[in-house]
Parts: structure tokens; C-alpha cells; sequence
């Protein structure tokens, strides 16, 4: 048995098309404050590419409409920045990854949310999600399409 070098690994790794989507998704997210405003990013956190499609949470339905009407000049401002271009964005409102991003900034916002909006939480990632959700899918729409995409 013949030992592979740390170059011909990384080299094997970096062709696997599954490393390639975690590495625009990884640059994604260091360009995405620059793209959108620093209020916008507070508000708004990518949670993963799946079919050229970027799915992004926000912590309200109000700025998940607001975004969606921003996509299109949201996009072109992406495809600039990333190796491969994206063709639509998708906005959702969840505060699992606000909760995720940013902790220590976004604390005190986010008690105050979840004080105004006390929502039942998805039994699959604890995010709170809308009751209409979990009538429709009994998980969050993230946790839904992540599972039908696995499927």
C-alpha cells in the first residue's frame, strides 16, 4: 500500500464537486456584508446553495419580502463577486441562522423578537418557526427542503 501525498489528497478533495459548492459557499458568506448593507446582514444570513439557488434567512417576514423585491440587483451584484453564478435567491423567515451568526451582537435584538413573537420551535433544528409551517411540513421550511433534497 503506497502512502498519497498531502498535495494528491487536496488535489482529489478539491475536485469533488461537493467541495467546490462548500468553497462558493464559504466565499459567499465573506462577500454577503458587502453586497448587502450592514443592517441588511444583521438581519440576513445565507444558509446554503442547492441548485445554483441560495436560500437565505431572515428574522422576519417583513424583510424576507423586502429582499425577494432586491433579489434581481442582489444577484447581479453576487455573480460578480463568485466563481460560479447563482440564478435566483430565495428569502425565508427563520431565526435559526440569526441565532447562529453573530451571537453576542445580535443577543439583545433577538431577545427582544422572540419576547414580541413567541413561536413554537421545529423539532428538528429548535429554530422558531410559523405554526402554518408546522401544519404543512411538522418541521421548519429549511429543515422540509433540506430533507426533500436529500431525498
Amino acid at each position: 500500500m503506497s502512502f498519497n501525498s498531502i498535495q494528491q489528497i487536496l488535489a482529489a478533495i478539491e475536485k469533488q464537486p461537493s467541495w467546490r459548492r462548500q468553497q462558493q459557499y464559504c466565499h459567499l458568506l465573506q462577500c454577503w456584508e458587502k453586497v448587502v448593507s450592514t443592517k441588511i446582514a444583521q438581519v440576513s444570513h445565507p444558509l446554503y446553495i442547492a441548485s445554483k439557488v441560495l436560500f437565505v434567512a431572515t428574522s422576519s417576514a417583513v424583510w424576507a419580502q423586502t429582499l425577494s423585491f432586491e433579489r434581481y440587483q442582489l444577484l447581479k451584484k453576487l455573480n460578480t463577486l463568485l466563481p460560479e453564478n447563482l440564478s435566483d435567491i430565495r428569502f425565508s423567515p427563520t431565526l435559526q441562522a440569526i441565532k447562529n451568526h453573530s451571537q453576542s451582537r445580535l443577543e439583545n435584538h433577538l431577545s427582544k423578537v422572540e419576547r414580541n413573537l413567541p413561536l413554537p420551535l421545529c423539532p428538528s433544528c429548535n429554530a422558531p418557526t410559523t405554526p402554518g409551517e408546522l401544519q404543512r411540513w411538522r418541521l421548519c421550511c429549511h429543515c422540509a427542503a433540506k430533507q426533500w433534497q436529500d431525498n
